[in-house]
Parts: structure tokens; C-alpha cells; sequence
């Protein structure tokens, strides 16, 4: 997404991405495509909440929605951009959270998928 350290996304994987949007259009005031500062992008099967030209959340389809497994329910996650990717893992293990999945580097892209002591799910993800 070519933000810096220190910056986060969101991404909501959902059953149906295209109501998922329509709802949060509507709850949260983000505007159709083409209008204000904050606007919701359809791309594809999802759609991209962008502040100007910068994207703050996905949204995408495919998740089940009643899978007692929290990776594939519907749910909104966040992404961190950290400049070092074992030092940001090693720091949340010290402080106790726990490690879910490493990439090392798969795809190009280093990331960790961690939990906080009280299990909330996040990612850091090294800043490009």
C-alpha cells in the first residue's frame, strides 16, 4: 500500500463484500465512488476505502460466515507497517502475545500474524 512505518490498514473479510460495503457506506458516512474525501472503491470482488489517494481499508469477499475457526469467520483485521518484522515479533512474545503465522518473506512480503495477551489478532507487516 506504500505507507511508511508506524502506519496501519484495515482489511474486512466478509461473505459478501458488496452488502458488507453498502452497510458501512451507510453506517459510517463514506461516500460512493468519485465523491468526498473519503470515498468506498469498488475494485474487483471488494471494494477500498481511500482518504484522498490513500487506502485505509479493504474489504473482501469469501469468508464462512458461521466457521467456529476466527481466521475464516467474517471479521476485520488490522495491518501495522514496522520497520523490522522479527524485532516487532520478538517485542509482542516478550510482552505476551503470541505468534499465529510467520511468511518470512513468502511472496516478497516479511509479516507476522500475532495475538495481544487478550487474543485480539493484528499483523505487522514490514514497511515498504
Amino acid at each position: 500500500m506504500g505507507r511508511g512505518a508506524g502506519s496501519a490498514s484495515l482489511d474486512l473479510h466478509t461473505r459478501d463484500a458488496a452488502t458488507a460495503g453498502r452497510f458501512y457506506s451507510l453506517a459510517l458516512g463514506w461516500q460512493p465512488e468519485g465523491e468526498g474525501k473519503l470515498r468506498l472503491v469498488h475494485e474487483g470482488d471488494g471494494s477500498v476505502l481511500l482518504d484522498g489517494d490513500e487506502p485505509l481499508a479493504r474489504i473482501s469477499g469469501g469468508a464462512v460466515q458461521a466457521a467456529p475457526d476466527p481466521q475464516i469467520r467474517p471479521r476485520w483485521h488490522v495491518h501495522f507497517n514496522v520497520k523490522d518484522v522479527a524485532a516487532a515479533v520478538e517485542s509482542a512474545l516478550a510482552s505476551g502475545g503470541s505468534l499465529v503465522l510467520r511468511s518470512d518473506g513468502v511472496d516478497r512480503v516479511d509479516e507476522a500474524t500475532l495475538r495481544d495477551p487478550d487474543g485480539a489478532l493484528f499483523t505487522v507487516t514490514a514497511a515498504a
